[in-house]
């Protein structure tokens, strides 16, 4: 027997597990690959039910368009078996039902577990070499810096210098614009 969303099925034919290892591999200029990454794949589940089956008396159909909801909803739930215990399961896959008699049939799902992660805002404080404060939570974006920027005269193009090279003239304008 296992449970599906809080929901007894007794009728279990089949429940395998399946812990799978992506390993991540790219191809070198030699011809070959280099695996040289391992990405953990989420438990899934092969589950073959017998609807019409379970105690309480609910009906085949209404058994298999419980499961279609929570495929079509994409709802997390808990899943037990005798493999153990496992939260944030999804319906993959549920199959179209296989006739077994007038008050039953069976039913594949493709079950996995859903990975869930939690977005959290982390708040810091900027400071500027000489130990200013250039930005804080308390002063958002978009406030004036702490100190304005200086400016420089530059010309905007090296003037030759009389009797003197191209080459000196664009060494000292860039001197000026570094300096």
């Amino acid at each position: 027997m296992i449970f599906i969303n809080q929901k007894e099925y007794k009728g279990t034919s089949a429940v395998s597990l399946a812990l799978d290892n992506e390993v991540q591999s790219h191809a070198v200029e030699k011809g070959f690959d280099v695996a040289d990454n391992i990405r953990q794949q989420p438990p899934a589940f092969d589950v073959t039910l017998t609807l019409g089956g379970s105690h309480g008396g609910a009906s085949r159909d209404t058994e298999y368009n419980q499961l279609k909801t929570l495929r079509d909803n994409g709802t997390l739930f808990t899943f037990i078996s005798e493999l153990g215990s496992y939260d944030n399961i999804v319906v993959k896959n549920i199959s179209p039902a296989i006739e077994r008699s007038t008050n039953t049939y069976s039913c594949s799902l493709s079950l996995v577990q859903i990975r869930v992660v939690e977005l959290t805002t982390q708040y810091f404080t900027i400071t500027d070499i000489d130990g200013s404060e250039l930005y804080s939570p308390e002063k958002p974006a978009g406030t004036p810096p702490t100190q304005a920027l200086r400016e420089k005269d530059v010309a905007s193009e090296p003037e030759k210098p009389s009797g003197g090279s191209w080459l000196s003239g664009i060494i000292t304008w860039v001197g000026g614009l570094l300096g």
